[in-house]
């Protein structure tokens, strides 16, 4: 095919990304609180569902709150590479709406499971719909676990989906720091919310006031267990609207060659259209310069898939004067780093290709074990925090308050890890 002379493919950053960004946060902050809200306060837990917990021993009873923690990890085994290709073929939008919609029918319910549960010295007898308070918050808990699955895989594909090359490490780190965040907050509240249950030695001093009671009686616990289960529901559902009205799965201009080049390999493998006449080879040339930047050896040939060309917002791409940017009828042109030819041909493969390419990577695997490593680690001291400090600390706010100083070092430390590789790309 003959050399052509055409302008390169142009990215366009838009200001909304960082409203998609903010929006998605929301949806990643909510759905991380419910991972340890309810183990942080695991002994009220035990108090008020009780009469429901499967088993008769007090170990069985609290092996079953543990697991709602747990089920946050069990689900996300077999649903990951479903989730993905759902990440894959439907987008960003449809992917955050499901784990949204999952998120907020699983705290609903919770308010449901919470209003069955009954006091086991109580006189009442016990009924179908009464027992199935506790299952019914484990299925709730399944639901949010499930969301979570969704969530997880998306802030990398939102970064590159919205933003610059310059910006995707942060805007990664930003995704994640969210999640964390609802962590933190999922460890600090609830303790400071839900009387811890008799017996217990004199309460100590609580933000909210509620610890200050001496009153500590079933229906005193459970009244605070259902304010609690109603604002999380509540301020759960908040995130719903702006997913509805204002999360876009993707740009009208991608930003970047490299997510250009992704999104119209996706096209083609849809349409089953891989012939090799869809690629197009471009170059650009200035006059009275060499390469077309003015130094350097000749231009290299650039083989890209097709001419675009788009007005740039972003102040990377350089610019010619302040009109050029505000204008619709100006083009800012801005040559973007090539894919490599490995990179080319993985973009061609299908969502079952690619996964079966990664997992023949040393180097990936090695991050995997890596990053399993530690991450159990720290699922499991925030699953069994209140277990493990109950005996140094009893009833007290400040086991939550420990758990949230825990995920606040670890924001700070992803904070700086993104910052870092954006500037550095030392990823090694």
């Amino acid at each position: 095919m003959p050399m052509e002379l055409e302008k390169p493919f142009v990215g366009v950053l838009y200001k909304k990304r960082w409203i998609i960004l903010f929006i998605f946060s929301l949806c990643s902050m909510s759905n991380s609180y419910h991972w340890i809200h309810l183990n942080i306060i695991s002994d009220r837990v035990l108090y008020i569902w009780n009469a429901t917990i499967p088993g008769t021993t007090t170990l069985a009873h609290q092996m079953a709150v543990d697991w709602l923690s747990m089920v946050y990890l069990l689900a996300y085994i077999p649903l990951i590479v479903p989730a993905t290709w759902l990440l894959e073929r439907f987008g960003l939008r449809a992917t955050t709406l499901l784990a949204v919609i999952l998120n907020v029918l699983g705290a609903w319910l919770k308010c449901v499971a919470g209003v069955l549960a009954i006091d086991p010295m109580s006189p009442e007898p016990m009924n179908p719909s009464k027992a199935a308070a506790f299952p019914l918050l484990m299925f709730a808990q399944t639901l949010d676990a499930i969301a979570q699955v969704y969530i997880l895989g998306v802030p990398a594909q939102l970064a590159a989906t919205w933003f610059g090359e310059k910006e995707i490490s942060t805007a990664t780190s930003i995704g994640v720091l969210a999640n964390q965040l609802g962590v933190a907050i999922g460890f600090c509240i609830p303790p400071e919310v839900v009387r811890a249950p008799p017996p217990s030695v004199p309460p100590s001093n609580s933000t909210f006031g509620f610890q200050n009671s001496t009153d500590v009686s079933y229906p005193t616990v459970h009244r605070d267990m259902m304010y609690f289960l109603y604002i999380s529901a509540a301020v759960n559902t908040l995130p719903i609207l702006p997913v509805l009205f204002f999360f876009k799965s993707e740009p009208p201009t991608q930003p970047t060659y490299a997510q250009h080049v992704r999104k119209l390999a996706k096209v083609r493998s849809r349409l089953k259209t891989t012939t090799s006449d869809s690629l197009s080879t471009s170059i650009v040339l200035e006059p009275g310069s060499t390469n077309g930047f003015g130094n350097g050896p000749p231009l290299k040939i650039i083989p890209s898939i097709e001419r675009t060309e788009a007005i740039t917002t972003d102040q990377r791409y350089p610019t010619t004067s302040k009109s050029s940017v505000r204008t619709s009828e100006s083009r800012e042109v801005n040559l973007q780093v090539p894919l490599t030819e490995t990179d080319r041909e993985l973009d061609q493969l299908g969502f079952k290709q690619q996964l079966f390419y990664i997992l023949r990577n040393p180097h990936f695997v090695l991050l995997v074990l890596s990053y399993g490593i530690n991450t159990g680690v720290y699922y499991a001291v925030g699953t069994l925090l209140n277990v493990i400090l109950q005996a140094y600390f009893p009833n007290e706010t400040s086991i939550g308050w420990i758990g949230f100083t825990m995920i606040m070092a670890g924001i700070v430390g992803s904070v700086l890890a993104g910052t870092i590789l954006d500037r550095s790309k030392r990823y090694k």
